[in-house]
C-alpha cells in the first residue's frame, strides 16, 4: 500500500500540508485569543514573552538573537516585539557590554504573573487535534 492512492489528486487542497497548517494555525489562534485579549497581548507577543521567560528562568539574560533562533523569528521582529513588551514593563532589555553590542532581554516578575494569569497551560486540553496517522510516525521519508 502506498501513502498516496492512485485515484486521489495529489494537488487537492485536503492533501496539501500548507493548507492543513493554515487551518490549524487559525484554530490555535482562536483558542489563544480570548485568553490573551484580557491581558492586552497578541499571540506573537505572548510567544516572545513565554520564550523569554523560559530561557531566562535561571535569572540569566538572553540575547534577542537567541530568542529569535528559538522561535524562528528574525532579530528585527523580535526586537520590535520586545520593545513593546519592555514599554509595558514585562521585559527589560540592556546592552550586554557596550552600546553597540546585542541587547539582552530578561523577563520581569510582572511577566511571570501575566503568564500565570493567561491560563496558557490549559490550552493543551482545549485544542481538538487528532493524533497523527501511524504511517506518519513510522515513515522515514
Amino acid at each position: 500500500m502506498t501513502l498516496v492512492e492512485d485515484d486521489i489528486d495529489p494537488l487537492a487542497l485536503e492533501r496539501q500540508v500548507c493548507f492543513a497548517l493554515a487551518i490549524t494555525n487559525r484554530a490555535v489562534l482562536a483558542v489563544y485569543r480570548p485568553l490573551l485579549e484580557p491581558l492586552g497581548l497578541t499571540h506573537p507577543q505572548f510567544v516572545v514573552l513565554a520564550v523569554t521567560g523560559w530561557l531566562t528562568r535561571e535569572g540569566a539574560a538572553v540575547t534577542q538573537a537567541e530568542i529569535g533562533r528559538f522561535i524562528r523569528l528574525d532579530a528585527n521582529t523580535v526586537s520590535q516585539v520586545l520593545r513593546g513588551l519592555e514599554g509595558r514593563g514585562l521585559v527589560s532589555r540592556r546592552s550586554r557590554y557596550t552600546e553597540a553590542s546585542p541587547k539582552a532581554a530578561l523577563a520581569s516578575d510582572r511577566a511571570a504573573r501575566t503568564a500565570d494569569d493567561s491560563a496558557a497551560g490549559s490550552v493543551t486540553v482545549r485544542i481538538p487535534l487528532p493524533p497523527p496517522p501511524a504511517t506518519a510516525l513510522t515513515s522515514s521519508g
